[in-house]
């Protein structure tokens, strides 16, 4: 009867823990993956399986892929990420080591007593002792196996975080300068503009003080003058604040920064089409960690259920209580032990361990999910953004067209005396308005294409040793 009260004991315990350690399987993440996109380009076929990494070298300056190049190689938020990296994979070797026996070995040297008779040589030479220690966790529920897995899906995590970052600073480091270039060349049609208002302010200055027209009409040129010049100071001013920004990236000092930036003009605009939805979930670093945190958090379930149950542990020795140096090996003493540790009561500790692992883990659905959700609404933005600039910019050009035409119109009625020169400038104001808006509309373009890209994944391609996404399982 005793016996077969304690084996049914034990077997209540041992169900007891199982039943603590399992839970109801986890849900895996909901996404919605459209068939196609709402901002689609109108030409059938412009589906592109694949983006070019070295997509940069379309806009056909030397000097933006070197600045790329050099941020890469420089920038701070890279070493950082690459730091962290190193610290996973560190972490990695560590959680491999405890797959592994662990050996230890003592060995003690007591000195000779001075006060024995000297004749004893045993004791005057002192005693020598050694222990060889080792001992083995069996790892019965695989909770050293699933560290090992939380450890290799978070250094994969860190290896796309890594990622991308590395396409988030050549993004930025392409968007920074074609805006510095932009500003530059808006800086020089506003120039254009602040000449033709100052010579139009001597011409009313002229016509004022031979009494043609009224004081009046200087006093509003001056005020387009002054208008005028504070937007040349501005756009400068904006101009230098992209050469720092640019300075930043790069991680030097804008005193000692002079970039050469090439002429906005001369910027050619690569093209870029998307990829097919579907793709996008493959294609992005981002998304890849996301899914790669959501094994650790997977692994790190299933270490915590397997850590309420019971550890065999296994132990053996090899020592010499002491004896002379030369005696050291002769006859040693050997012992050999396993253990079977289980936790009875931890006030809910072990438990709540588990609750936190699945709990985090909820949240990093969540955050994968927003992910994906993320990733469709940068390309959708950036398609949006692309097929509206682009009507802007074919409408730009003939609002261009007809203001060169308005000039030339102008300037051939001065020359014949049917216009006066105050119609010409007019004209020239005009056009130049219309310079800058085709500057700011083209540079738009192009940080719709960049923004493309970026959210296209920048042509990364997952080089690592991948880990498929699967629920935790029941442990």
């Amino acid at each position: 009867m005793r016996q077969g009260s304690i084996r049914a004991a034990t077997l209540f315990l041992a169900g007891a823990l199982v039943g603590c350690a399992t839970a109801p399987e986890p849900t895996s993440p909901s996404l919605d993956v459209p068939a196609t996109w709402r901002f689609a380009p109108s030409a059938q076929g412009t589906w592109s399986d694949s983006v070019d990494s070295h997509w940069s070298r379309g806009f056909g300056s030397a000097a933006l892929d070197d600045l790329v190049a050099q941020a890469l190689a420089k920038n701070d938020e890279v070493t950082a990420a690459d730091a962290r990296l190193s610290q996973a994979r560190a972490a990695l070797a560590d959680a491999r080591g405890a797959l592994f026996p662990q050996l230890s070995v003592q060995a003690s040297h007591t000195g000779p007593n001075a006060a024995l008779n000297s004749s004893d040589a045993y004791l005057a030479s002192g005693a020598y002792s050694w222990l060889l220690n080792g001992a083995y966790d069996l790892d019965i529920w695989g909770v050293d196996r699933d560290a090992v897995d939380a450890a290799r899906a978070n250094a994969q995590a860190q290896r796309y975080a890594l990622d991308s970052v590395k396409l988030d600073l050549a993004a930025a480091v392409m968007s920074t300068f074609v805006q510095t270039s932009a500003m530059q060349a808006r800086v020089e049609v506003a120039s254009r503009n602040l000449e033709v208002a100052e010579r139009t302010e001597a011409l009313v200055a002229t016509r004022v003080e031979n009494g043609y027209i009224p004081r009046l009409e200087l006093f509003e040129q001056r005020t387009l003058v002054a208008t005028q010049t504070r937007t040349v100071a501005s756009l400068r001013q904006q101009a230098a604040a992209s050469e720092i920004a640019l300075a930043e990236l790069l991680g030097v000092a804008p005193a000692n920064f002079a970039p050469m930036i090439d002429e906005f003009g001369r910027l050619s605009i690569p093209t870029l089409a998307p990829a097919l939805p579907s793709v996008l979930l493959t294609r992005r670093p981002d998304i890849a960690q996301a899914e790669a945190r959501l094994a650790t958090a997977d692994a790190n379930v299933r270490a915590a259920r397997a850590a309420l149950l019971p550890s065999v542990n296994i132990s053996a020795a090899l020592y010499d209580p002491g004896s002379s140096l030369a005696r050291i090996a002769a006859s040693p003493f050997y012992a050999l032990s396993a253990s079977v540790a289980a936790t009875i009561f931890d006030g809910g500790h072990l438990r709540a361990r588990r609750d936190l692992a699945q709990a985090q883990r909820a949240e990093l659905i969540a955050g994968y999910q927003r992910a994906v959700s993320k990733a469709f609404c940068d390309v959708e933005a950036a398609l949006n953004a692309i097929a509206g600039t682009d009507s802007q910019l074919a409408a730009q050009r003939s609002a261009i067209e007809q203001a060169q035409a308005a000039l030339a119109t102008a300037q051939a009625r001065y020359a014949a005396g049917g216009e006066t020169l105050l119609t010409v400038l007019d004209a020239e104001r005009s056009l130049f308005s219309e310079q800058d808006l085709a500057v700011q509309l083209r540079l738009a373009n192009m940080l719709a294409k960049i923004a493309l890209f970026k959210a296209m994944g920048g042509g990364w391609q997952d080089d690592a040793v991948t880990v498929p996404y699967a629920p935790a399982r029941a442990g």
